[in-house]
């Protein structure tokens, strides 16, 4: 099988797909490995064989096994290349599946699930993921045509069934048109529009995987507004829908309504995010330690600030008020952390997560009322109430402020509102939180004459803010500290 116009790395055309595999180093090991055996009949199918063919780095493999047994290729494999493997179970993997983790790379060895590869090949998504290359010979086997709408740069469904079977894959069709550069088959488009509602089926842990794979694009925005466009995130975040109705006021703040102005906070953060400016060069490497820090479930910190920017205004339509002609939203930052955290669980995010989230929308605010002159005092104010989520809650912040003006924002602004949310990133990167406080709940409940109670906290809470701000340094600071504000605050004792 030749492969025309399609692959080319390094400036030399490769023309056959048994010479692709020998240039892949882990494909031509396990075709050394499964010849030697004489495994005649596993084949490469799948996201596999479609990176294959366009030259892309494959993380991820697929085999299907029509003749021998699963699990003995899987110890072959092991033995001679390494890694760990375990079965694979669930509603998503009907036929016996083995997958073998290994420096990072994912090898998925299954059973075909229908009778055979052919009916296999044709039960998936779409035409450019449903082709198999047999390793013995490397032999195309290809009854979707899935090579010319990789030639056409094409998303074509295999099935009109397709979404009626796993409608998980109407978002995955937006993420592939973005991954790969590629346009929706007509056919395609039309079903997505009259089956979006199927997406309510899939479950909830389902959806978060494939709404966080688009996160991590970096043009997760545009993505998200067409799933949005073809009524698939209005099923998914119906809590947006509400936003339409907060009406955009140029004369004030905002030259969009709520929802648009939500999606264009979204695609400021990934325009801050390419981290061009020459402003950022001195933090970068920290900067973008911290964005790629994994949170919870393999999701990263950077994913979790651009679900935070769509979601940050959530908390707008209950707290809108029309008073003199002016409409204002007066806790819309605190109502919408309570919503957030709905929202989090319902996607079933880890515990981390939910508390980060609900921490970026609740103090997405704060950063507005630091002055640009002499920041100092009140930036380790804003670290002391904020920290460690100090980064993205400014970052979130700042991509707010600069998607809220339209045209009329003006460069010195611009500048400005860059100058000092660096410093206020640049003093959160760099700082080391106290190790230990000078005082414990025990000795706190002694020196303030306290029950046990929710006032400890507090009292805690407000020590470690001064030791931050730098207004602690040992035990005898803190007790003057506690007894003074204490005193002052009059707190229940």
């Amino acid at each position: 099988m030749n492969i025309v116009n399609i692959n080319k790395r390094g400036g030399d055309k490769i023309t056959s797909l048994k010479e692709l595999i020998e240039k892949n180093n882990l494909l031509n090991k396990i075709h050394f490995l499964l010849d030697n055996n004489a495994y005649e009949n596993v084949f490469l199918v799948g996201g596999a064989v479609r990176d294959l063919l366009i030259g892309k780095e494959i993380n991820d493999y697929d085999f299907l096994v029509s003749e021998g047994s699963v699990s003995d290729i899987a110890k072959l494999l092991v033995n001679n290349l390494g890694g760990k493997f375990f079965f694979l179970k669930g509603a998503n993997y009907s036929s016996k599946t083995i997958r073998i983790i290994k420096e990072g790379l994912q090898i998925d060895i299954s059973e075909p699930k229908g009778s055979n590869l052919q009916e296999d090949l044709l039960e998936r998504d779409f035409t450019i993921n449903s082709m198999a290359i047999r390793m013995s010979d490397g032999a195309l086997f290809d009854s979707a045509e899935g090579i010319r709408d990789l030639i056409n740069k094409r998303i074509r469904l295999t099935s009109d069934l397709a979404f009626i079977k796993d409608p998980v894959r109407l978002i995955r069709a937006y993420r592939f048109v973005a991954e790969m550069n590629f346009q929706l088959d007509e056919r395609t488009s039309i079903l997505i529009m009259e089956q979006a509602p199927l997406i309510s089926q899939v479950p909830s842990e389902r959806v978060r995987d494939e709404i966080f794979k688009i996160l991590a694009l970096k043009n997760s925005a545009d993505v998200l507004y067409n799933l949005w466009k073809a009524g698939i995130l209005k099923i998914i975040f119906p809590e947006l829908t509400l936003l339409e109705k907060v009406s955009a006021e140029p004369q004030r703040f905002h030259h969009l309504n709520g929802l648009e102005h939500s999606f264009e906070a979204l695609r400021c953060l990934e325009r801050i995010l390419l981290f061009k400016s020459p402003i950022w060069q001195d933090i970068l490497e920290k900067l973008t330690y911290y964005l790629n820090h994994i949170i919870g479930g393999g999701r990263k910190n950077i994913q979790l600030l651009k679900l935070a920017t769509l979601l940050h205004d959530v908390g707008k339509p209950i707290t809108m008020k029309l008073d003199s002609n002016k409409t204002s939203f007066l806790n819309h930052d605190q109502e919408g952390s309570i919503i957030v955290e709905k929202i989090a669980r319902r996607m079933r995010l880890s515990k981390s997560e939910i508390k980060e989230l609900k921490h970026l929308v609740k103090n997405h605010m704060q950063p507005i009322f630091i002055p640009s002159e002499n920041p100092e005092a009140h930036i380790l104010k804003f670290l002391s109430k904020t920290y460690p989520y100090t980064v993205n809650i400014t970052l979130l912040s700042l991509a707010d402020r600069l998607s809220s003006r339209g045209q009329k924002i003006t460069l010195s602004y611009i500048l400005e509102r860059y100058k000092l949310y660096k410093k206020i990133i640049k003093t959160s990167l760099y700082y080391e939180p106290p190790k230990k406080l000078p005082l414990n709940g025990k000795e706190i409940m002694k020196l303030l004459n306290l029950e046990p109670g929710p006032t400890v906290g507090i009292a805690l809470k407000m020590l470690k803010g001064a030791m931050i701000r730098g207004e602690v340094k040992d035990e005898e600071d803190a007790k003057a500290f506690l007894l003074e504000k204490f005193n002052n605050l009059k707190i229940k004792k």
